[in-house]
């Protein structure tokens, strides 16, 4: 049992230093290309950071052992953390469409594409492996809150497919306002995705 706690517990220190560098990684990427799109990104970025902080300090809680108060253990309030992730998710999702609205309308102005190109395809590999990997994780160990942020992490590598598109679509043609309509797409998709979480962990 402690050897399963402390394999949960590194997996979660893993996935807040991972996720702390990739939001670092598409900030920088943000400035520099003034993208609404990468914004979208990196506004997930910083739902997963949050979210993976609270996991592990949830999971952390969820090891202590049962109690007078709590016989059968802790946890069960990893759902806490499914529940915090979704409304998170949901929440990303509501910015974004606002952003990308306020960017379409007074005009979107992309540079340095490529440069941004690079640092969204390389975070997008880095969550999607980073999902899989707390997914097998939380499934071997019955962890509720490392399967979720699995699941965000990978939903935010699909995002950052869409972006990758929207910004090679933005190079090709030119068309800047191209940048706001696919952040907007992606941001209903994020609406869409932290309700399903949130009914689950409910």
């Amino acid at each position: 049992k402690n050897n399963l706690d402390n394999h949960i517990k590194l997996a979660a220190k893993v996935s807040v230093v991972v996720n702390t560098l990739v939001f670092l990684a598409k900030i920088y990427s943000y400035i520099i290309t003034q993208s609404a799109a990468v914004l979208s990104d990196a506004m997930e970025g910083i739902v997963n950071v949050l979210a993976s902080f609270i996991a592990l300090g949830l999971v952390r809680y969820a090891a202590k052992p049962a109690d007078e108060d709590h016989p059968y253990g802790h946890g069960k309030v990893e759902s806490m953390a499914a529940t915090f992730e979704g409304g998170a998710i949901l929440f990303a999702g509501v910015l974004i469409i606002i952003e990308a609205v306020q960017v379409f309308f007074h005009g979107a102005l992309v540079k340095e594409i490529n440069f941004g190109l690079m640092v969204v395809i390389a975070a997008g590999l880095v969550n999607g492996l980073m999902g899989y990997g707390l997914i097998f994780l939380g499934k071997r160990n019955h962890s509720e809150a490392l399967k979720s942020s699995g699941a965000h992490l990978l939903t935010d590598a699909l995002t950052s497919i869409g972006v990758i598109i929207g910004l090679f679509l933005v190079k090709i043609t030119g068309k800047n306002w191209i940048d706001p309509v696919v952040a907007g797409l992606f941001g209903a998709m994020l609406i869409f995705t932290g309700g399903k979480i949130l009914i689950r962990s409910g």
